[in-house]
């Protein structure tokens, strides 16, 4: 069954509500690329917040509301009840995006996606874009938690509100789902602010290393007050 609404108007939806309620503003405008840079990087847009650059492929999903779904049929899918949303991927013949997808994921782990709603229509969508909650009721995948496309068939991803497993099918593979919570985590602990308390933390764990080293080497006879290992540790 169709969503009712386009990837097109999800994706703007998403990135306005997504930007609306981040706590901080992205440094400069969303960069949405071009069909050809899009076909060199995969991504349908890249967010530039405050240390945490995030990349986004959209897809718009279907609800499947039968239990003759082969998600539900085959019975392989755990948890997975109707109704239920499906998203397609493209296929490995017809297009190299999620081999892009997991290339740029390997330069900025933790910081590429699939983002697909959990919105079942469009008097749903409205009401979810006019409350800011677009990025809320999404859902996000990581092309590595996916990995490889293992064939050149159709392949697809089948998720539901509230469980933290999707199933990559045809032959149906738990692939774990993340929620906008999660991305919010993500967000903080990558800040400008939470990097410089983990560097902060560094610097103190490195200290207390070279002084249990230096308290070792006083108490050797005739050996140097800071040996090669001791400065090891105490580089940074």
């Amino acid at each position: 069954m169709k969503v009712g609404y386009t990837e097109f108007s999800f994706g703007y939806a998403f990135t306005e509500n997504l930007i609306r309620s981040s706590s901080a503003a992205p440094v400069g405008a969303p960069v949405f690329p071009n069909l050809i840079q899009e076909g060199h990087s995969g991504v349908d847009i890249r967010i530039n917040f405050p240390g945490v650059p995030l990349f986004f492929q959209y897809k718009l999903p279907e609800l499947m509301k039968r239990g003759t779904a082969f998600e539900i049929a085959s019975g392989h899918c755990p948890g997975l009840s109707i109704p239920f949303f499906r998203i397609a991927m493209m296929r490995r013949d017809v297009s190299r995006q999620h081999e892009l997808l997991l290339r740029l994921e390997a330069r900025y782990p933790s910081n590429v996606f699939y983002a697909a709603p959990c919105i079942a229509n469009i008097s749903d969508f409205d009401r979810s874009y006019n409350g800011a909650t677009v990025a809320r009721q999404s859902i996000f995948v990581s092309p590595g938690d996916i990995g490889p496309l293992p064939d050149d068939k159709a392949h697809s991803l089948a998720y539901k509100p509230g469980l933290a497993t999707g199933y990559f099918c045809s032959k149906p593979k738990p692939t774990k789902v993340q929620t906008f919570d999660d991305l919010a985590a993500l967000f903080r602990s990558s800040s400008p602010r939470s990097v410089l308390r983990k560097s902060a933390r560094r610097r103190v764990r490195c200290a207390k290393t070279y002084l249990s080293l230096l308290r070792r080497q006083c108490g050797k006879p005739n050996s140097s007050l800071l040996n090669g290992s001791a400065r090891d540790a105490f580089r940074f």
